[in-house]
């Protein structure tokens, strides 16, 4: 099992969720602290801008696509890789396909198995070369 005590480092990767529906966002924020990330919550784009920049330890957002407020998941991606591109992205949507997206933008497809949200994030910042 991928977590803290197999991978310490992950103490240090931040995690930024974005999701407007509350148990969502609770049980994906669980599983990823549990696997030993460093968790912020967001319920809506606006706010994820404000937690990115006041907090520049951020590693990944892994934000759904359809919230409220003045901006969408995918309006948010595109916001990120422009002013923080060291940041990774990952939009989660049951309505769109990887084909529809941007070359590079990772999609997890709901419904997802939240418990595989954790070993599905080490591999993308493993990919990226900056996990454990």
């Amino acid at each position: 099992m991928l977590n803290a005590d197999t991978h310490p480092s992950l103490s240090s990767r931040t995690i930024l969720v974005v999701e407007d529906e509350v148990l969502l966002r609770l049980m994906v924020c669980d599983v990823l602290r549990d696997a030993g990330f460093r968790v912020i919550e967001a319920a809506s784009a606006d706010e994820a801008m404000a937690c990115v920049q006041s907090d520049p330890r951020v590693d990944l957002v892994f934000t759904d696509v359809k919230m409220p407020g003045s901006m969408d998941g995918l309006a948010l991606a595109r916001r990120l890789k422009r002013e923080f591109p060291h940041i990774q992205v990952v939009l989660a949507s049951g309505h769109l396909l990887e084909k529809d997206l941007e070359p590079g933008t990772l999609l997890f497809t709901k419904p997802y198995p939240i418990e595989e949200t954790a070993a599905r994030v080490i591999a993308i910042l493993d990919a990226k070369g900056s996990a454990p």
